[in-house]
């Protein structure tokens, strides 16, 4: 309560003080804000050093720091779990989600996403001519893995679950292991982050893609409404939409753009 009661003073302080900056104002007045983020690279994921890192998150701060605000602190936390204390008001951002309607009304988004997702599929390389395939109805009497609380393509996993046994597990990584085990014949994954894996569990030429692309989900940062006000979601948005046409956006891209592991 006195978080809030604090934020909404100097909201009203810096407005009167700087009124020609506008919305752009109040980003000078947002109290440092509190991160989390889960491991799920490369959009989000701390490296070997312990320091937060990915495409979706050093895009937020990148654009934090354009704005003036500055980061508390960025923390380790699981997906439901950073959820939950964003509810709370017990962090200000998390990053990175799909944009789902349930959501709007328990959290803030900007109108501008950071990133996108593409889904594909994966399958065993010594397979991939067996399995290849152009629809979900083709894949009658396979077993697809995927995440639990993934916000899949929508059309696509009501044929598949239609048509095939989707196996649900905790992790991309524990897809993966299955796969390469041949206890799943698929498995649906965000292209970059299943790159990414292939790449860190040394399953280079085992593991193959597999398939049509599936579907794209654009990427946003979630905001808590009880500590961060909608004028300063639309400032947000409006300096990302600039920073995307940078070179330093470009060059963040770049880095991340074949799904190779960065320590």
């Amino acid at each position: 309560m006195i978080r809030i009661f604090l934020s909404a003073w100097l909201l009203v302080l810096c407005l009167a003080l700087c009124p020609a900056r506008g919305l752009a104002g109040e980003a000078y007045c947002q109290p440092p804000l509190r991160v989390g983020l889960d491991e799920w690279p490369p959009y989000e994921y701390f490296g070997q050093s312990g320091k937060a890192r990915g495409l979706a998150y050093e895009v937020t701060v990148a654009v934090l720091g354009r704005m003036g605000a500055k980061v508390q602190q960025a923390d380790r936390l699981p997906w439901s779990r950073g959820l939950s204390m964003l509810g709370y008001g017990d962090i200000d951002v998390l990053v990175s989600g799909v944009r789902l309607k349930e959501r709007e009304n328990l959290f803030l988004y900007p109108d501008e996403p950071v990133a996108e997702a593409r889904w594909k599929m994966f399958c065993l390389f010594a397979n991939r001519e067996n399995l290849e395939f152009s629809a979900p109805e083709e894949l009658a009497g396979s077993t697809v893995g995927t995440v639990r609380g993934y916000a899949y393509p929508d059309e696509f996993m009501l044929r598949l679950h239609n048509s095939a046994a989707v196996d649900v597990v905790n992790s991309d990584e524990t897809n993966f292991r299955k796969l390469v085990n041949r206890r799943v014949d698929y498995v649906l994954s965000d292209r970059l982050n299943g790159l990414w894996l292939v790449h860190r569990l040394e399953l280079q030429g085992r593991i193959v893609e597999v398939g049509p692309d599936i579907g794209v989900r654009d990427l946003y940062p979630l905001f808590s409404r009880k500590t961060v006000s909608k004028a300063f979601v639309t400032c947000f948005s409006e300096e990302l939409r600039r920073f995307k046409d940078t070179d330093e956006y470009r060059a963040l891209v770049d880095r991340y753009a074949d799904g190779v592991p960065t320590p």
